[in-house]
């Protein structure tokens, strides 16, 4: 970032004029966003949800990447089909794609914290044109919500929290359930999330850099039958959960939404790490005490060696 820039947003952070240029930002995108609750909605009526978040769109436009997946071509031109194709208004997809909340012109169920606050403004300053170019292709579309799998870190705000991990628990409630997840991501184990499942069945791809396994990963998945499949793994998971709904699977692209929870249940302000989970946004990414859990070692069906 160039030296004018850094102290034009130096001086927009001082006086607080960046809350205003942040709402004029998001008038110019014009991005209609669904709320928490209507996304899950969708995932009722049998739609599956994929979202894009800051990784996903920096790899789509170019700009760098995700710190858990490397920069990839045939990656970066995938992203762009599922964009592109949700965009296309003659397409009838199975799918609700979900960007996040702090882009849109719509009010919210949450307010953001300053600081996560903060941190989105410079994002979409700093990629203004390139994002001005995307968001104008789905101008007439609506998107879901991408913030129902990261309702507690950026709001720190318990009681919107609680409903999506409500409304979460609700949705899988006496379902068979099959997930896609990083070697260490463990998603449910040692909390609640998973407990009123009818079933669980776990395919575990590697913790960093999955998308160089997903030929391998849906080849896999797709001769499974269940009710719905949760998908966490990074960018990968994207095009995974996509192809996947092409299949006809519903499909939850469930993301950080473990982590969230965990934090959630200790009310933590920063990105702490969880003993026995990969945790990539905290400064120690893994720490592991030798649990192992017999369920959960039962429960996987496969695993990318």
């Amino acid at each position: 970032m160039g030296f004018i820039r850094k102290l034009f947003l130096k001086l927009l952070h001082n006086t607080g004029l960046w809350v205003l240029f942040s709402v004029v930002l998001n008038k110019i995108y014009a991005v209609k966003i669904l709320s928490a609750k209507e996304t899950f909605d969708w995932i009722q009526k049998g739609y599956s949800i994929i979202r894009f978040g800051d990784g996903e769109l920096r790899l789509m436009l170019q700009v760098g990447d995700t710190g858990f997946q490397k920069r990839d071509s045939k990656l970066e031109k995938d992203l762009k089909e599922i964009y592109f194709s949700y965009c296309n208004l003659e397409s009838n997809k199975n799918f609700i794609l979900c960007l996040p909340g702090a882009f849109s012109c719509c009010k919210r169920e949450y307010e953001m914290t300053k600081e996560a606050s903060y941190w989105w403004f410079v994002f979409s300053y700093k990629y203004f044109r390139k994002l001005k170019n995307v968001f104008s292709v789905g101008r007439d579309k609506v998107f879901g919500e991408a913030f129902v799998t990261r309702p507690f870190n950026s709001t720190q705000n318990v009681k919107f929290a609680s409903e999506v991990f409500d409304e979460f628990k609700k949705t899988i409630r006496n379902k068979n359930i099959l997930i896609i997840e990083g070697r260490l991501t463990r998603f449910g184990l040692g909390n609640d999330l998973l407990e009123e499942a009818k079933s669980v069945r776990r395919i575990l791809g590697p913790e960093v850099d999955a998308y160089g396994r997903v030929e391998e990963i849906y080849r896999r998945a797709k001769s499974e039958t269940c009710d719905i499949l949760l998908i966490a793994l990074g960018p990968a998971a994207k095009i995974l959960a996509y192809k996947l709904t092409i299949e006809g699977f519903i499909c939850i692209d469930v993301g950080h939404l473990d982590i969230e929870y965990e934090w959630y249940k200790v009310r933590a302000k920063e990105k702490i790490y969880i003993p026995n989970k990969f945790v990539n946004e905290s400064k120690e990414r893994y720490i592991e005490n030798d649990f192992v859990d017999s369920d959960y070692e039962r429960q996987i069906i496969y695993r990318c060696r």
